[in-house]
Order: C-alpha cells, then structure tokens, then sequence
C-alpha cells in the first residue's frame, strides 16, 4: 500500500527527520562528556595534573611492549 504512494511517503519521512532535527537542536550543549574519576584514587590525581599541565585536552596513556632489544 506504502508503495502506491512513493512521494507521500518520502515527505512524510522528510517531515519526520525535520521535526527531529528542530528537537535534537542544542542538544550536544546539554550533554556532559562522561568521566572515569573516582576520588581520592591515584587515577584521579594523575588525571588533575594532566589537566594542570596539559588543559581540557584528551591524553591518552599508552603502554608499548615489545622484546628487550627492540
């Protein structure tokens, strides 16, 4: 029955995704960015002096093995 009827289906589609588009506006400004801390551990210190040092940025720590000589 959709398929009688292509064009209405794609405004009405169109129409939906607008409506979610006006909605989902500022929605990225409401959102907290999620964090691992807990307090009073040595992560979370470490964590402080990276922001001390490094500002609001995203380090990440990474730990390479590999044999002695290489």
């Amino acid at each position: 029955m959709l398929l009688r009827h292509p064009r209405s289906v794609l405004l009405i589609v169109a129409a939906v995704l607008a409506v979610l588009a006006v909605i989902g506006t500022g929605t990225e400004d409401r959102l907290d960015p999620t964090t691992l801390d807990v307090p009073g551990t040595e992560s979370s210190r470490s964590n402080e002096i990276l922001r001390e040092h490094f500002g609001e940025t995203a380090p990440f720590a990474i730990l390479l093995r590999g044999p002695g000589p290489a």
